[in-house]
């Protein structure tokens, strides 16, 4: 039996407005989109900036946030950073993405005493 090894990559919660996206399916059958979004920076030197990411969402992730991932919507979500290697010989550049795992889980509410 074989095991899934644990992801390495850092989950982040962002807030997207969807600026263009396609939709798709992959030979298996299962649904994906590719979009472009606008963030704004939270930290660092460029932080206050509004800046474009291109991002990914895949199978039953995308199954579930299908509906917020449309263009001009806005949407929190969480997800982390991957980065294609590049393969030059078959024609693949390198590539940074976010991947979108889920929609945050809403926070409850305090309890009033």
């Amino acid at each position: 039996m074989t095991t899934q090894p644990a992801r390495k990559n850092k989950m982040y919660t962002r807030t997207l407005t969807f600026t263009s996206v396609n939709v798709g399916t992959d030979k298996k059958g299962n649904a994906f989109a590719n979009f472009r979004a606008d963030t704004v920076v939270k930290s660092g030197a460029k932080a206050g900036s509004t800046i474009s990411i291109f991002g990914q969402a895949f199978g039953r992730h995308y199954a579930a946030m299908k509906d917020a991932i449309v263009v001009g919507q806005t949407a929190k979500v969480s997800g982390y950073q991957d980065r294609r290697q590049a393969d030059e010989a078959n024609g693949v550049t390198a590539l940074q993405s976010f991947v979108l795992i889920d929609l945050p889980a809403a926070k409850a509410a305090p309890i009033a005493a």
